[in-house]
């Protein structure tokens, strides 16, 4: 007998909305952004009600035009010092 597959559901993707943006000029862009968690039933902070109330947190946006795509990277709730932003350039040009 054979056992009957589980249909999953499919959640919505979490949203965001962006609070600030900086571009630093290499293709890489750094967006402070208040996010939803994807509860949209259960969250107590609002994202029930279809706003993203988590955050804000800061991001790093990089443009990869080999494969057309976006890459991002979270890099927490602190703004990034004029220091890292050069550190994380400069790493992206020594690969």
């Amino acid at each position: 007998m054979k056992k009957k597959e589980a249909k999953k559901k499919k959640k919505p993707a979490p949203t965001h909305s962006i609070v600030r943006s900086l571009s630093v000029g290499n293709g890489t862009t750094y967006q402070l952004r208040m996010v939803d968690c994807g509860k949209h039933t259960k969250c107590r902070k609002g994202c029930a009600g279809g706003k993203p109330s988590h955050g804000p947190y800061w991001y790093s946006v990089a443009w990869n035009p080999e494969t057309g795509r976006a890459k991002t990277s979270y890099l927490g709730k602190k703004e990034p010092s004029i220091s890292e932003i050069a550190d994380r350039m400069t790493g992206a040009l020594l690969k």
